[in-house]
């Protein structure tokens, strides 16, 4: 799921942090990514790249290299 606000909102979980979720949703892992939205100010470039290589790699994506660089 895109944004954690949306997230919050959307599951009454107003306590819910990026990442992967405790409970499944229909018998699927439940992500939680940040908004890459530029009104979004509290996240960098690497942060956004991290958190969404963490579901690529959750879901088996080969993404090569195991670091970040900016």
């Amino acid at each position: 799921m895109l944004g954690i606000t949306t997230f919050r909102i959307a599951f009454g979980q107003p306590k819910a942090t990026v990442g992967r979720q405790p409970m499944d949703f229909e018998n699927a892992e439940l992500w939680v990514v940040p908004n890459p939205s530029g009104l979004n100010a509290h996240e960098s470039v690497a942060s956004l790249a991290t958190a969404y290589r963490e579901v690529a790699v959750a879901a088996g994506i080969d993404v090569g290299k195991d670091s970040v660089t900016t």
